[in-house]
């Protein structure tokens, strides 16, 4: 398989699974992620800025295991779950439910 479909179809598959997660705990305890009431309303659900966060993460995260010498597929699935965390703190709470 190529590098590149392999490492899109790691990021998506590891992105969906904390994503499945993240839910369920958002469903558990609400006030697990409390913290997200203090991002400023106008950020949620803005593409941009999400993007931007996600492209400043995935190079601090491309650079630590470069610098550290993890496998390259931890740090996809690490991509993978910051890309889901990123979603679900920039999300409106009306796409939550």
């Amino acid at each position: 398989m190529n590098d590149l479909m392999r490492t899109v179809l790691i990021i998506v598959v590891s992105s969906f699974i904390f994503n499945l997660i993240f839910h369920q705990l958002y469903k558990i305890n609400r006030g697990l992620f409390s913290f997200t009431k203090k991002i400023p309303e106008k950020w949620k659900g803005n593409w941009i800025i999400r993007w931007i966060i996600m492209i400043v993460i995935m190079t601090i995260i491309s650079v630590l295991v470069v610098m550290v010498g993890l496998n390259d597929t931890i740090g996809k699935i690490i991509i993978g779950f910051f890309i889901s965390f990123t979603d679900l703190i920039l999300r409106k709470p009306k796409q939550i439910n």
